[in-house]
């Protein structure tokens, strides 16, 4: 008894175990996760959309800084003028950086500005008063 012979080969292979469908590929290619891959709570957002990272701007938060400190202490005369005078000019600086684009938070400088001002204004006045209540001069 002859033998039957085994089927024609069309080029695919033979049947096996099923394997699950691949995903579909986006266009420019199959994205490479991180490292240590994405985790289960993060998402793979393409480049232009990806979520800005937190606001960054070293000279806005050390204007922003010397400022409050300079308005609590602004009750020590000397202090209060240099802490003020320091928040005026990182203010500045963190406020133009932000303009310019080289800075992410153009508030913090903003803000620094404006309590270095506020500082100035206190201070001056209380050296004004200061030297106002001195008898003799």
């Amino acid at each position: 008894m002859a033998q039957p012979s085994p089927r024609p080969s069309s080029g695919q292979p033979a049947p096996g175990p099923a394997q699950p469908p691949q995903p579909p590929v986006q266009p420019g290619g199959p994205r490479q996760p991180g490292p240590a891959g994405p985790g289960p709570w993060q998402q793979d957002y393409p480049p232009a959309y990806r979520p800005a990272g937190p606001p960054q701007n070293g000279f806005g938060v050390t204007g922003l800084v010397t400022g409050i400190v300079g308005l609590v202490l602004s009750w020590v005369p000397g202090l209060s003028l240099v802490l003020g005078v320091a928040a005026i000019v990182f203010g500045a600086i963190g406020w133009r950086k932000a303009s310019q684009g080289l800075a992410t938070s153009a508030g913090m400088g903003i803000a620094g500005l404006v309590l270095g001002i506020i500082t100035v204004v206190i201070g001056a006045g209380l050296l004004i008063a200061i030297g106002m209540s001195v008898p003799g001069t």
